[in-house]
């Protein structure tokens, strides 16, 4: 009854705070308190880049934190950990006499616990389908509460998974919608919903702020001359080049070849010293040629006449560079 009370607890807790990690907070909290543990950690694995990522850890000691650790709790050991469970539910080391079985096994973890001091400990792994994703772990917890913590944590790390797998499945398909795959810039339903969230009084924009339009020039005669892999290629040099100048503001992709910049709370000087820039960086003849248009406005207000004027002033200064590029004119006209 304790345990389905206690896990019933976490399940309220993680489907009942707005916020994802302060609700995988409330959880650890809620298991190192009832295990009396050193620690409850509760981590996610990155296998691509070969590292791991700590969602919440709580420590019996407020100065205690992983970090601390980082040395013995490499990604090394963090990975093998699976082979150590092989198709068993998790791991469960009381005493002296499992640690041992634990060397055996698993000489690298067994090492790792030796040098951090751990004389017991819980480890759950979460799940995805059959995929392990993360774990969960107690360590020199009251081993007089060992088969209610069991208990415990094998339903806590069931319904951990549960809700991780679907936080980060929403954070995918959130990313997708709003991200330009081939720059890793955001894309133009991103910026349309800015702007509407700004018209509607939903979101701000701190004042003063710069608006920046940004249009490749001569992409249609690469993608022509050269194919649409030199095209893309020159898209991802034109994000990388404005990333560069504008590395802490919103920048979108809003069509094939233009970008848009948003950049809050900046000074007049100092918007104009990253415009020029910019345009310095990207003048006719270099190797990405942008035309540029921008207004800086002071009050914070009409984002979209602001960027209205900015689309304008790049259009004049693409007017120029065709008019040194008539050749170029034409073959777009045809």
């Amino acid at each position: 009854a304790q345990t389905a009370a206690s896990v019933i607890k976490s399940c309220v807790t993680l489907r009942g705070e707005d916020d994802f990690e302060s609700s995988l907070k409330s959880v650890i909290t809620e298991v190192q308190q009832k295990a009396d543990s050193f620690c409850c950690v509760l981590l996610t694995l990155d296998k691509l880049n070969k590292k791991y990522n700590i969602l919440a850890e709580k420590f019996r000691n407020r100065e205690g934190k992983v970090a601390n650790y980082e040395k013995h709790l490499t990604y090394e050991v963090v990975e093998s950990w699976e082979k150590t469970i092989g198709n068993t539910l998790g791991v469960i080391v009381k005493d002296k006499f499992d640690m041992e079985i634990v060397k055996q096994k698993n000489p690298l973890w067994a090492k790792s616990l030796a040098d951090s001091k751990v004389e017991n400990l819980i480890l759950y792994p979460l799940k995805q389908s059959k995929k392990i994703i993360g774990y969960i772990f107690i360590t020199n917890f009251d081993t007089k509460k060992v088969i209610e913590l069991q208990e415990m944590l094998d339903l806590t790390a069931f319904f951990l998974s549960s809700e991780i797998s679907s936080h980060f499945l929403m954070e995918k398909l959130e990313h997708l919608s709003t991200t330009d795959i081939l720059t890793g810039v955001k894309n133009r339903n991103a910026m349309n919903t800015r702007v509407d969230l700004y018209v509607k009084g939903e979101h701000t924009i701190e004042a003063p702020f710069g608006v920046v339009f940004a249009d490749l020039n001569g992409l249609k005669q690469l993608n022509d001359s050269q194919g649409h892999a030199a095209g893309d290629k020159l898209i991802q040099d034109a994000a990388r080049i404005i990333k560069s100048v504008f590395p802490k503001d919103e920048i979108y992709r809003a069509g094939g070849d233009e970008f848009v910049v948003i950049s809050e709370k900046c000074e007049e000087s100092d918007f104009n010293k990253k415009v020029l820039e910019l345009k310095e960086k990207t003048r006719d003849g270099s190797a990405v040629c942008l035309a540029v248009g921008s207004v800086w406005n002071m009050y914070g207000e009409d984002i979209q006449g602001t960027m209205h004027l900015a689309d304008e002033e790049m259009y004049k200064e693409k007017d120029k560079f065709y008019e040194v590029h008539a050749d170029m004119r034409r073959r777009i006209n045809i």
